[in-house]
C-alpha cells in the first residue's frame, strides 16, 4: 500500500470501521485502475502511430497512382473522341462543300441555258426578218 492509501484507510477506518474502510478503499482503488486502463486503451502508442502514418502514406500513394491512371484513361478517351469528332467534321465539311459545288454548278448551268435560250431567241428573231 502507498502512503496515500494508508492515510485514506486510517481516515475511513476511524469513520466507518475497519472492514468497511478496507472494502471502500479496495472499491475505489479498483475503480481508479479501471478508469486508468480505459484511458490508456484510448491512447495510441508511438509504434501504433508510426504504423498508422505508414498506412496513410501507403494509401495516399495508392490513391495518387489511381488518380494518375484514371486521368491517363480520361485523356486517352478525350483524344479518341476528339479524333472521331474531327473525322466527322471533315466528312460533313466535305459533304457540304460537295453540295455547295453542285448547287453552284446547277445554278451556272441554268444561267448558261437561259443565256443560250435568249441568244437563240435573238438569232431566230434576226433571221426571221
Amino acid at each position: 500500500m502507498s502512503q496515500l492509501e494508508i492515510a485514506t484507510y486510517e481516515l475511513l477506518k476511524a469513520k466507518l470501521g475497519e472492514q468497511e474502510a478496507k472494502t471502500l478503499l479496495e472499491f475505489l482503488t479498483e475503480q481508479i485502475r479501471e478508469r486508468s486502463n480505459a484511458q490508456r486503451e484510448g491512447f495510441v502508442s508511438k509504434d501504433e502511430m508510426k504504423k498508422i502514418e505508414a498506412d496513410i502514406r501507403k494509401e495516399d500513394t495508392r490513391i495518387e497512382i489511381l488518380i494518375k491512371q484514371e486521368t491517363a484513361k480520361l485523356e486517352n478517351r478525350l483524344v479518341t473522341l476528339e479524333t472521331r469528332l474531327d473525322a466527322k467534321i471533315d466528312t460533313r465539311s466535305a459533304e457540304l462543300e460537295s453540295r455547295v459545288t453542285r448547287q453552284i454548278f446547277f445554278a451556272n448551268l441554268v444561267q448558261l441555258l437561259a443565256t443560250l435560250g435568249g441568244l437563240i431567241a435573238i438569232l431566230k428573231f434576226m433571221l426571221d426578218k
